[in-house]
């Protein structure tokens, strides 16, 4: 079945794109989950055998042809669990290989498991629902409504034909005109096209902030904020983070990515967002942290107001509207000091219950969309164990700013630097 992208879609093929064009790790997502107990293997690998027929989008390709980019699927595909020792090995091991003829990988290591996916499918809290709703496969129940359909990767509301698309993008270049920059790594040496290239290697470090912790940081982020608005404030501390660590020298750009999909597990694995991009001017996150948040806030709120998602989506759906500079600035900051790319992610609460499959799940970090070489990236998350962030780098990243004092620097932001 041949079906055109969605908007959302080619806007990630883009990505994808521009990430592999110097080497690099391409969008590759990696979630890494911490058990404790012994785990029912034979359960976990009949219900990872059953996603694969329940969800036919794991066996999706994207692939050019005369009539352009398409999403290519053939129905339902055979899935393996994976067994290994050392989660660091076959962490590496994915990332060299790829996620091969399917788009998700999962390996059962001794002390929890990890999954690899293509992302391009799905985002990181795709992926953790998809392992929360293994345990009602493998005691032979349904996902629900079926997985795919024609029309299941585009955007409710967003216009398909082209006479329509054409002045809503036309609408949408104001919107998209300030955030054209320059590319924004420079590879000393062209590295290896592969899915990840072996000569760069990936360091990570995950931060626990424990209950008390959690709650003095949760307190600290209302007053500044506001209840419902943690992501601003989240990107805030990143951009003062970066610039504390001499990382960007100019303004921050920070895209931030709208879920447009719609309720149900149905939608776990459609790439269906929204995108805008929130800038942040250079040195005001360092200067004034609220201020910072709060500016990312009623930008946010702007984006809403002008129906820039929509706009935008629109505007992502025929190609001769999307600038591909525009595509490159997704991936981080303008003049960075090192060149490299930052890719920020905020996957929520951890949806897997305290037993799964036997075992009693510690904790789900190293979740984040591996950035370009070089690069930086960094994923928030909530688990059992309270809210946690994943710094990684790549490349001489990881040298200039090493994923341990980058995570140093951002713990000072969100729990002690001063809020007045």
């Amino acid at each position: 079945m041949r079906q055109p992208l969605g908007p959302a879609d080619i806007f990630a093929d883009l990505l994808d794109g521009i990430i592999r064009h110097e080497g690099g790790s391409g969008n590759v997502g990696q979630l890494r989950v911490h058990l404790d107990g012994k785990i029912d293997a034979e359960a976990l690998s009949r219900a990872w055998c059953a996603l694969g027929h329940e969800a036919w989008t794991l066996g999706a390709r994207f692939r050019r042809g005369l009539r352009g980019a398409a999403l290519h699927t053939a129905g339902p595909v055979e899935l393996e669990l994976e067994h290994a020792h050392h989660a660091h090995v076959v962490a590496a091991q994915h990332l060299r290989e790829g996620t091969g003829n399917v788009a998700m990988r999962l390996a059962l290591v001794d002390d929890g498991l990890v999954l690899t996916w293509d992302h391009r499918l799905c985002d990181a809290r795709g992926a953790a629902g998809v392992l929360a709703a293994l345990p009602r496969l493998a005691i032979g129940q349904h996902l629900g409504e079926p997985w795919w359909t024609p029309d299941y990767r585009w955007v409710p509301g967003v216009p398909r034909a082209a006479r329509v698309r054409g002045p809503m993008a036309q609408q949408a270049m104001p919107l998209l005109i300030p955030h054209r920059l320059v590319p924004l790594w420079r590879p000393l040496a062209k590295p290896t096209r592969s899915p990840a290239n072996p000569a760069s290697p990936i360091t990570t470090c995950t931060t626990v902030l424990g209950d008390e912790g959690t709650k003095a940081y949760t307190a600290r982020q209302r007053q500044a904020t506001g209840r419902m608005a943690e992501t601003p404030f989240l990107l805030a501390c990143v951009a003062a983070a970066l610039e504390a660590a001499r990382g960007v020298d100019g303004d921050v750009l920070m895209p931030l990515t709208v879920d447009l999909r719609e309720g149900g597990e149905k939608r776990l694995l459609a790439n269906c967002h929204g995108y805008c991009f929130l800038r942040v001017p250079a040195g005001l996150a360092t200067k004034d942290l609220v201020a910072a948040a709060n500016h990312l806030k009623q930008a946010h709120r702007e984006w809403i107001a002008a129906d820039g998602l929509v706009k935008l989506s629109a505007s992502m759906s025929w190609f001769g509207h999307l600038p591909r500079r525009l595509a490159r600035a997704q991936l981080g900051n303008h003049h960075a000091g090192v060149w490299a790319s930052c890719v920020v992610a905020n996957a929520g609460a951890t949806p897997l219950g305290e037993s799964w499959f036997g075992a009693r799940v510690i904790g789900v970090d190293h979740a984040a969309c591996i950035p370009g070489t070089p690069g930086i990236g960094v994923l928030f998350h909530r688990d059992a164990r309270g809210l946690g962030f994943s710094t990684l780098a790549t490349g001489r990243v990881i040298k200039t700013i090493p994923p341990q004092r980058f995570a140093d620097l951002l713990r000072w932001q969100l729990m002690e630097r001063p809020l007045g």
